[in-house]
This record gives C-alpha cells, sequence and structure tokens, in this order.
C-alpha cells in the first residue's frame, strides 16, 4: 500500500465501533505489504481511541499486531513518517 491509500483508508474509518472489521482488514493489509504498522496503529490511538481500543481487544491473540498495538511513538512523528513513507 501506498502512503496515500493508507492515509485516505484511516480517513474513511470513523471512531464507531461498527467499524472494527474495516480497521482489522487495513492492519492485516499493511503488516502484510510490510508498510509502517507502528505508524498506522499510532495516528488510530490518537485520532480513533474508540476504535485502538477495540482493536486491542479484537487482535488480542495475535502476537505480533497485539505486540505493536502497545508501542507508543510521538503522534507527531508518526504522521510525518506516514507522509513520506514510499
Amino acid at each position: 500500500m501506498t502512503a496515500n491509500q493508507i492515509i485516505a483508508s484511516l480517513n474513511k474509518i470513523r471512531d464507531q465501533h461498527s467499524e472494527i472489521e474495516k480497521c482489522v482488514d487495513l492492519i492485516y493489509e499493511v503488516q502484510r505489504t510490510g508498510g509502517p504498522l507502528a505508524e498506522v496503529i499510532t495516528i488510530l490511538k490518537y485520532e480513533k481511541p474508540l476504535v485502538h481500543s477495540l482493536l486491542k481487544a479484537r487482535l488480542r491473540h495475535n502476537p505480533g499486531i497485539n505486540l505493536i498495538l502497545g508501542i507508543s511513538m510521538d503522534y507527531d512523528q508518526a504522521k510525518l513518517k506516514l507522509a513520506t513513507y514510499s
């Protein structure tokens, strides 16, 4: 996925319970393509806190994603890295 595709997908996700499967699909797609997963999760944490907390519960049995869900990085740095991702 390109940075623009990831940003567009993030912008389409609302901070609502009904959006959790869209978010899971995005997380798996970014992981599958070797994209900036920590940055995406950090952005979700700050911009969509309900979806982020639901993700933690939904993906608790996936050790790789669960580990990244616990990582915290600077929000502004995550936005910058995602914007410059190629």
